[in-house]
């Protein structure tokens, strides 16, 4: 379906098509991927239906343009720390006090990619997989560098990533945005946490 045009202001085509990919990811966040419509989506914009085409094809194509986001964001970050020359507990800290910051930051990105990844097209899925493989990848080896230096003491690394990273986005569970929450004391302390169960004492 092509769409009208929507009528032009003083911001940028590339920040307007930001800013319905933000408010499709708000609304998919809160009614869900199946619930959500392209009605939903237009009148958080204030824009009709018709004039949200412009920017989308339809309600998949805005899922598609949004759910790699965190995991790539993730994978940025990690890759940084990974050339770290500091020691494997100071990147482990950070790899987890990311993790945590940008979930926080990005609330919407991270229910979505992770609740709503069954309705991608099997390629997609597939694509998710191999990034998030990825991502795991360099968790990994900075757990398996840390037994090496004697500052771990981890009997399997692959399956501790598996149960660190299940552990960091549980926490869309329970640490839900607002409030007087420190981010980064957050972050913190849920770093220390998972540090003393894998650091060698």
């Amino acid at each position: 379906m092509s769409g009208e045009k929507p009528k032009q202001t003083h911001k940028s085509a590339r920040s307007r098509h930001e800013e319905v990919l933000d408010a499709g990811l708000r609304v998919f966040a809160l009614k869900g991927y199946r619930g959500a419509t392209i009605e939903d989506i237009a009148s958080e914009l204030g824009f009709t239906s018709a004039a949200l085409y412009y920017y989308i094809k339809s309600k998949q194509d805005l899922l598609l343009q949004t759910v790699y986001r965190p995991i790539d964001s993730l994978i940025e970050s990690a890759n940084q720390y990974e050339s770290f020359t500091g020691t494997s507990l100071e990147k482990f800290t950070r790899l987890v006090e990311t993790h945590i910051l940008l979930m926080i930051e990005r609330r919407d990105w991270f229910i979505v990619m992770l609740r709503d990844q069954a309705h991608l097209p099997e390629d997609n899925i597939l694509e998710l997989r191999k990034r998030d493989r990825e991502y795991r990848r360099i968790f990994t080896q900075v757990i398996i560098d840390g037994n090496k230096s004697g500052e771990f003491d981890v009997k399997d690394p692959r399956v501790t990533t598996l149960v660190v990273l299940g552990a960091l986005n549980w926490t869309l569970q329970w640490l839900l945005p607002g409030g007087d929450v420190d981010s980064k004391a957050v972050a913190k302390e849920i770093a220390s946490t998972l540090l003393n169960g894998i650091a060698k004492n």
